[in-house]
């Protein structure tokens, strides 16, 4: 059952979403097959996405543990492959001045070196593989308008760089033309050379391919329609099969179903984000823009607009937006994205898209990521709230994941000690798009006063 303000055609399993990276892949996705037996396992996995999926491989290739994967779709379905591609620091949304403020300097700094492991993971993980997953571009660029872009930009790098070891660059607008990332309204950018960009959903089946491959049994059109304990084992029932496990993993993120996924799915924000994706664009065509690197770039925006150029010369942009995620609400969403990403980029006003699709990311009340065991539930783990950083971190939370429930005595991948207490409860959950709605009126207001509003309601 999905979360009641949502609707059911977000969660319809039985079309896929017409993205670009699923029109683009060069080959057929491997079909994997309905669960339609009892059977049994040491570790079934509910979500076949970034986190479940590196949990799968490291329990068989590092620990040689029976592992099965309960996908209620197919691979990539979801948000691990129809997101923006975006391997960069990722998993919270907060600055590090505001986690220095909650935490502490030293457990900050411990989570910028995970958001570094996590970068280096992926892109070791793609070439141990040998997954072609279209890695472009290198760093990722945070854009800024208005008259004290740029010196906030360099007040921003000397602070990463002293407080928190992190090598942060400010540029002004000709720093910014002159590397080929122009818009009129971008007058200052911070540079963090860390980042690439890639194919999301090429990303996904080449995990699904090697997990399959180290022995992982995966299943698809497989969605769980009940979870409950007997004994000291978890029974998951499906619509054709029953997995029982010693240890669960709920893996689902955004799209954790508010039934099988209790408790933890109350605790959780579901939010749409979007993307446009244009026809290709001629040399001509960027050269008169200016952009003409693939390197990754958002705005410094509360609701902010993610974009970058495709290597087959299209662009992408993307932006949060919508409550329910109804047809009527997308289009609305789609012609403020299209007026959006027209005024920033006044030279492609005529250019047409290819593309349009919606996905939903994953927020928690405390605004991080949560690696960890349930404790409402024995043997029973969780890896969630990615907060749209999910490419980096859900790989490497996922790895990490597999030595937790193996039991491993040592670990490479070290959890700061915030990301491994429970998920906090979430005030009254059912009030969750009320809440949602306030905040974007909120941080519409700020754009207005910011003087950072691109468009006319």
């Amino acid at each position: 059952m999905h979360p009641s303000w949502l609707a059911a055609e977000a969660f319809d399993v039985r079309s896929y979403p017409k993205s670009w990276w699923a029109e683009s892949l060069a080959t057929p996705a491997q079909h994997f097959p309905c669960l339609e037996e009892d059977i049994k396992a040491e570790v079934a996995i509910i979500g076949a996405g970034y986190t479940g999926l590196n949990a799968a491989l490291g329990l068989a290739s590092r620990h040689s543990m029976d592992t099965i994967v309960l996908e209620a779709a197919q691979p990539g379905w979801g948000a691990s492959g129809r997101n923006g591609g975006f391997c960069s620091p990722g998993g919270a949304h907060m600055g590090y001045d505001e986690m220095i403020n909650k935490w502490g300097l030293e457990t900050t700094r411990e989570l910028c070196q995970a958001q570094e492991d996590a970068i280096a993971y992926v892109g070791n993980l793609g070439e141990s593989l040998n997954i072609d997953f279209d890695r472009a571009g290198s760093g990722e660029y945070i854009v800024g308008s208005g008259a004290r872009a740029h010196q906030d930009a360099i007040d921003e790098a000397q602070w990463m760089n002293s407080k928190l070891g992190v090598a942060a660059s400010a540029l002004s607008q000709d720093d910014l033309r002159e590397r080929g990332l122009f818009s009129p309204l971008f007058t200052g950018a911070l540079h963090m050379p860390r980042g690439f960009g890639l194919h999301p959903l090429k990303y996904t089946l080449g995990l699904a391919r090697a997990a399959a491959e180290a022995g992982v049994r995966i299943f698809g059109d497989s969605g769980v329609s009940s979870w409950r304990q007997e004994g000291g084992e978890h029974v998951l029932e499906t619509a054709r099969g029953t997995v029982r496990a010693k240890h669960v993993l709920l893996a689902t993120n955004g799209y954790t179903p508010s039934g099988v996924g209790k408790p933890m799915a109350s605790r959780l924000m579901p939010v749409f984000s979007n993307i446009l994706v244009t026809r290709v664009l001629s040399k001509e065509e960027l050269q008169a823009q200016g952009w003409l690197k693939t390197e990754l770039a958002a705005d410094d925006r509360e609701l902010l607009h993610y974009f970058r150029l495709l290597p087959d010369g299209r662009f992408m942009f993307g932006g949060r937006g919508g409550i329910g995620g109804t047809q009527t609400e997308e289009a609305i969403v789609r012609r403020r994205l299209v007026a959006e990403f027209r005024s920033l980029f006044p030279a492609w006003r005529e250019v047409s898209f290819d593309y349009f699709w919606s996905g939903l990311v994953c927020l928690c009340r405390d605004n991080v990521f949560h690696v960890g065991a349930m404790p409402e539930r024995n043997n029973a783990w969780y890896g969630l709230a990615f907060h749209g950083g999910g490419v980096s971190m859900a790989s490497w939370a996922g790895a990490a994941l597999a030595d937790m429930i193996a039991g491993a005595s040592s670990s490479e991948f070290k959890i700061p000690d915030p990301m491994r207490k429970p998920i906090p409860w979430m005030p009254f959950p059912p009030l969750r798009p009320l809440y949602l709605r306030g905040a974007y009126t909120w941080f519409g207001l700020k754009e207005r006063l910011q003087g950072k509003k691109l468009i006319t309601d």
